[in-house]
């Protein structure tokens, strides 16, 4: 870790939580007379509200203000924290960028598109801009390098750079497959074997994987199997991170309106998508979700939350899902 401090733990993290947001509530007068209570009732309540105060002279003291400002609400989470956006020139990643710069962060924006990520700094108030071409194998090192560069600590990471494939799983080509794979799945982990160590305990990894990563959708094979890699590599993350405090947060989105369905490496995504029109989202939904994901320390986030419904009924039933699916696919013609 920067510094050579000892990260806390998760039992820690709680009991900061805990003593933080008993402390501040006496302090800003919240505390309301209860009824009378037995005395061992009080006493439970008592040790309840204020842990032992110990915790404090083990930990590390940078994550005071973080836990400061999830207990003060949403105004503070990201007021003054750096956070890096991957894929902001665009779509969920810009509306992450303008969503987590009103809150105050400081950010870092990296994409392909310089006049793009300008444009987004500018919306932004402000902001460090970084080209990167994602997608080589030149382009996560060369990421990296600009952002060890700063000797910066990154509060946030986002991982938001993705692209898609709309093919038939036994007609996909290998050179589109591979671009996808190395885009959507190689370069978080590379990013993110470079740049952990930036990131201090309380601070949050957030992957922008796809309801996609959650079911099987027929026609994006290969786009399917990069976010249930990247839904898998975040679990384990999650618990390779837990011991440190860092948060991990896998984000699944439905569809959300972006240009990402006319960007695709190959083909194009059907205008008639089931629930298209019905459960398709906005890209400042989706950020305004992945941010309350953040500050809640989610595991995952299922956006719009109607898609847990198409999650649990492959998990369930996958024999009814897949024939429901497959008789949308001869109903269209592609079956």
């Amino acid at each position: 870790m920067p510094g050579g401090r000892r990260p806390f733990g998760a039992e820690e993290l709680v009991a900061i939580g805990r003593t933080a947001k008993s402390t501040l509530s006496r302090s800003a007068g919240a505390r309301r007379a209860a009824p009378a209570e037995s005395p061992g009732k009080r006493d439970r309540a008592t040790r309840r509200a204020d842990p032992d105060p110990a915790p404090f002279n083990r930990v590390d003291r940078r994550a005071l203000h973080y836990i400061k400002g999830r207990v003060d609400g949403n105004d503070l989470q990201l007021q003054g924290k750096t956070v890096l956006i991957t894929g902001a020139s665009s779509g969920i990643g810009r509306a992450c960028a303008l969503r987590c710069a009103r809150d105050g962060a400081k950010l870092i924006l990296a994409g392909r598109r310089r006049e793009a990520l300008e444009e987004a700094a500018r919306e932004a108030g402000g902001a460090t801009v970084m080209t990167a071409d994602l997608g080589t194998p030149e382009g996560p090192p060369g990421l990296c390098d600009q952002v060890l560069g700063t000797g910066r600590a990154i509060d946030v990471l986002v991982h938001s750079a993705g692209v898609g494939m709309y093919a038939p799983s036994f007609d996909s080509e290998p050179e589109p497959a591979r671009a996808l794979l190395a885009l959507n799945f190689l370069a978080p982990v590379e990013i993110n074997r470079r740049l952990l160590p930036l990131v201090p305990a309380g601070g949050s990894v957030v992957l922008v994987s796809s309801i996609a990563g959650k079911i099987s959708l027929p026609g994006m094979a290969v786009y399917s199997a990069s976010k249930h890699a990247l839904n898998a590599y975040a679990n384990v993350l999650r618990t390779e991170m837990r011991g440190r405090g860092i948060h991990v947060l896998s984000a699944c989105p439905g569809y959300v309106s972006t240009p990402f369905t006319k960007n695709m490496l190959r083909g194009a995504a059907p205008a008639a998508l089931p629930g298209r029109e019905r459960f398709g989202i906005s890209a400042e939904q989706c950020a305004e979700a992945i941010l309350m994901g953040v500050i809640r320390r989610k595991r995952t986030v299922v956006v719009p939350r109607a898609g847990w419904l198409l999650v649990a009924a492959e998990r369930l039933l996958p024999a009814t899902a897949h024939a429901l699916a497959a008789r949308h696919l001869a109903s269209r013609g592609d079956g």
